[in-house]
């Protein structure tokens, strides 16, 4: 038998059969055999673009700073709401002003402008990241921080509005 030898390494090497032989044998043999393959089937999640993905964080992070700026205007307004009602409160429990309501009205609605702006970055946030995770993008942390956030805050401004209308002892 003769012996073949590799081009690329320069090894020789025999097993047992001539190239005539192989094919031959070729019909016989499924692993050396010339037909065309079956089609390789297409990953369900394809690689992605390390630069596609890192623009989707960035996406992801500009949607909590968005978030996160909303509720820090929220948690000013809830302060600023409810620090008027209970001046109110401690000025009519002075003699200082007959009625506190028409006060106590307007510090309400500091909280509710504070409610509606948290509610709507909710929604959002939301949104987008729907729109993302649907492109493929999902986020890669469980929990947003800026929506977590969001929702403690709107928790905090109703908490607000029951301290607004709760009478001073």
């Amino acid at each position: 038998m003769p012996e073949e030898t590799d081009a690329l390494t320069g090894i020789g090497s025999s097993y047992g059969s001539t190239r005539e032989e192989e094919s031959d044998n070729d019909e016989e043999n499924p692993c050396t055999s010339t037909s065309v393959n079956p089609p390789v089937p297409v990953p369900v999640n394809p690689p992605v673009n390390l630069n596609t993905r890192f623009a989707a964080d960035r996406t992801y992070m500009a949607a909590d700073r968005t978030a996160i700026a909303w509720v820090r205007t929220a948690i000013s307004m809830i302060g600023f709401g409810v620090t008027i009602a209970k001046a109110a409160d401690v000025l009519q429990s002075d003699d200082l002003i007959q009625d506190s309501q028409h006060v106590k009205v307007f510090g309400l609605v500091f909280v509710g402008v504070a409610w509606l702006g948290l509610v709507l970055v909710i929604i959002q946030n939301v949104n987008m990241e729907r729109r993302l995770a649907a492109s493929g993008y999902g986020r890669e942390e469980s929990i947003p921080l800026g929506l977590s956030m969001a929702v403690l805050v709107l928790l905090v401004g109703i908490l607000g509005a029951i301290i607004i209308f709760h009478p001073v002892k």
